[in-house]
């Protein structure tokens, strides 16, 4: 049994628009806007179960190959990264694409969980993302 107070589970969709927490892009009606390094948004006390080891992103990137990387950090905006996503140009902003990462190590527990855009100036927009196995 699940209590409403204990927060997103990180096996259902995490819809970037109810994020707890945005810094550098706007939230719209169903997705983030353009992520440049440094911007980032969040989510609070997500429970992570038994565990997830990867991770998968909706997102619309502009621009041609690798257009930056997502950062997902635990606990904090600055906290231990779990996993890196370089985003693949999409081939447009309004161009949505699933884009997945394995995560180096299991990740349990609860956790406030951000993600972090680096490296590219135009990185991607975000839809959702989610955390499985």
């Amino acid at each position: 049994m699940r209590l409403y107070a204990d927060g997103p589970d990180a096996a259902g969709t995490l819809q970037a628009e109810l994020a707890t927490d945005v810094l550098g892009t706007t939230r719209g009606d169903a997705a983030t806007g353009l992520l440049g390094s440094g911007d980032r948004f969040g989510f609070r006390r997500v429970q992570f179960g038994a565990g997830a080891d990867r991770m998968t992103v909706r997102v619309a990137a502009p621009g041609r190959g690798v257009t930056g990387v997502l950062q997902v950090r635990l606990d904090s905006p600055k906290g231990r990264i779990v996993g890196v996503l370089p985003v693949q140009a999409t081939g447009g902003a309004d161009t949505w694409q699933e884009q997945s990462a394995k995560l180096p190590h299991t990740v349990t527990g609860s956790h406030d969980v951000y993600v972090v855009a680096a490296g590219g100036a135009r990185t991607a927009a975000v839809d959702w993302l989610t955390f499985g196995r």
